[in-house]
């Protein structure tokens, strides 16, 4: 086998872990949704950094990744540990206050847009045609996914929904972060660190009463805190901040545009729901947008 194999091979296992992990994130959607109506959202956050904390140990001690703190690391750890806090809560309390549907796209369409412009200003990333005209096929595909043309004014602009907003805009931040970080430390180090960061600053501000709710007596809400917190954060974030090492943050964050599209099937398979031709349409033109935005340009091509 060739070099140049090898590579293909690579970058081919690449985009299927990519793309299992957006799958594990539409699934979340659904978990999330239904661990919001059972636990307050201060509960969800605490428990869900509790577990994804123990869920990394036994990760970490199987595949002994780059754990070492340097200087420029633990500004980069404490940065991202506010700001996966941020996400958190904005992401839960958005699901307990805000309208689910509209949510899922509202951050699915908004954190690309975000990371590009983050990625832009902080960098001086001049946007490729072919990105931009990505962007705008995300956008398009958002507005297609959840009709925007159906809801009242007053709907999009509730105050539940910027909690999406906000969400959204936390995390194209921890991305553009996470893609520096990797430069001296692990993906694996860099999410257990923000987890275990995230957890001890819950342990002072998170209310005893808070913790020991009635919730725990229900076996369902074991089930999806678990799934969440192993496979939705353990799994699928670590995936998503070596992305954005390896091939920037700009294009990790356009994968999760597949995030709703997942959701849709996942709302067919799971729990019965019809398919809407809009969810068709909507989800081929985000499927053109992540085509796009990671589309290389002839010159690329020959240098690669």
């Amino acid at each position: 086998m060739t070099i140049l194999d090898k590579k293909k091979n690579k970058e081919t296992l690449f985009f299927i872990l990519l793309i299992l992990a957006m799958f594990l994130w539409g699934a979340s959607w659904v978990s999330g949704r239904y661990i919001a109506q059972v636990a307050a959202y201060e509960s969800v956050v605490f428990y869900r950094f509790l577990l994804t904390s123990i869920f990394f140990i036994p990760l970490i001690l199987l595949l002994k990744p780059k754990m070492k703190l340097k200087f420029k690391n633990i500004t980069q750890v404490i940065l991202g540990t506010i700001l996966i806090l941020l996400h958190a809560n904005f992401f839960f309390k958005g699901l307990n206050f805000g309208l689910a549907g509209a949510g899922s796209i509202i951050f699915t369409v908004m954190a690309p847009l975000i990371t590009f412009l983050l990625v832009s200003v902080l960098y001086r990333h001049k946007l490729k045609k072919n990105e931009i005209i990505g962007l705008l096929f995300g956008i398009i595909g958002g507005v297609v996914l959840l009709e925007l043309w159906k809801f009242d004014i007053n709907e999009i602009v509730q105050s539940g929904n910027i909690y999406f907003l906000l969400a959204a805009c936390s995390w194209a931040s921890i991305t553009v972060v996470a893609g520096k970080s990797y430069q001296n430390l692990s993906p694996i180090g860099f999410s257990f660190y923000i987890s275990l960061g995230g957890l001890i600053i819950l342990l002072f501000l998170t209310p005893k009463e808070v913790i020991f709710g009635d919730f725990l007596y229900n076996e369902y809400f074991w089930y999806h805190i678990v799934f969440l917190s192993a496979f939705a954060n353990v799994f699928a974030s670590t995936i998503y901040f070596y992305a954005s090492g390896v091939i920037g943050s700009s294009k990790a964050s356009s994968y999760i545009y597949l995030v709703p599209v997942f959701a849709v099937i996942l709302g067919v398979v799971l729990l019965d729901e019809s398919v809407a031709s809009n969810s068709i349409v909507g989800g081929i033109i985000t499927i053109a947008a992540l085509y796009l935005i990671n589309k290389k340009s002839v010159t690329q091509e020959k240098t690669s």
